[in-house]
């Protein structure tokens, strides 16, 4: 069904407009603005409206069309070839085969981050010196795919007083290290809940 959109006046080239879900108001992305796809779409008559909520937050994602839809698990995840350079803004983290197809999964917290900067991550005033006794001693293993969130989180912990920080995209990456060394050295595990060949 066609929906309308309402303009609003100094949107985001990204955003189109407002439309209403469920009673509610909610922001409509397009999706080829977002990731740079030049050109008119292949057919007006078919995009469809995406609505999915991340972060806490509702949104619509104008997009081309639907091919199929799939159940996959980090397993199947290959994050992408550090070689493959996209600047500091990410749009893809990394890749799943399915069939004959190689589909790219969406940085997501970058590419929002695009849409309304006041969620992505921003730096706090700095820590008082009083809470950073110590903390050059303490041994930290960072699990976290995203690297958004990956090197916001290395940033505070800097800030923090903390030097010794080893980081990994993947979850088997991460245990495999745990794994292979004297846990006396290790003194803080953080890792993302969800992780890739986890």
């Amino acid at each position: 069904k066609n929906l309308q959109v309402t303009r609003l006046p100094r949107l985001n080239p990204h955003v189109l407009g407002t439309v209403y879900f469920r009673h509610t108001p909610i922001s409509v992305i397009d999706m080829r603005s977002l990731l740079g796809i030049s050109g008119s779409p292949p057919n007006k008559e078919t995009q469809l409206l995406l609505v999915m909520e991340f972060n806490r937050r509702i949104n619509g994602f104008v997009i081309d069309s639907v091919l199929g839809i799939r159940r996959v698990t980090w397993e199947n995840f290959v994050p992408l070839d550090t070689c493959i350079d996209q600047g500091e803004q990410k749009s893809v983290t990394g890749t799943i085969a399915i069939e004959d197809r190689l589909v790219m999964i969406l940085e997501m917290e970058q590419l929002m981050a695009r849409i309304d900067p006041s969620s992505a991550f921003v730096n706090t005033k700095e820590t008082p010196e009083a809470y950073k006794k110590n903390r050059e001693d303490i041994s930290i293993v960072y699990a976290e795919d995203s690297p958004l969130i990956r090197n916001f989180t290395i940033h505070k912990l800097k800030e923090a007083g903390f030097r010794t920080i080893l980081t990994f995209s993947t979850g088997a990456q991460a245990l495999e290290h745990i794994m292979s060394t004297d846990t006396e050295e290790i003194d803080i595990i953080l890792s993302d809940i969800e992780m890739p060949e986890m």
